[in-house]
């Protein structure tokens, strides 16, 4: 994901948010693209319900979030 994203002229951040389970696990960065964090899982995974409801918390302050199992968006 790292280099598709740096391909594109962006930059990916491996972020760790302290004391916060379920938080997601990239900021990406795109030119002309509002900044959006990334949740990755395995292939076949889909995240649990303390993600999803972090994920919807955080897209509701502005922040979209993606989850991503390395071959689709979920």
């Amino acid at each position: 994901m790292r280099r598709d994203v740096e391909s594109r002229g962006g930059r990916c951040f491996k972020v760790k948010f302290e004391a916060i389970r379920g938080a997601p696990d990239r900021l990406v960065l795109l030119p002309g693209v509002r900044p959006f964090l990334v949740e990755l899982k395995r292939p076949g995974e889909v995240p649990t319900e303390q993600q999803r409801n972090l994920h919807a918390e955080l897209d509701s302050l502005g922040l979209p979030v993606v989850a991503f199992d390395g071959e689709r968006v979920l």
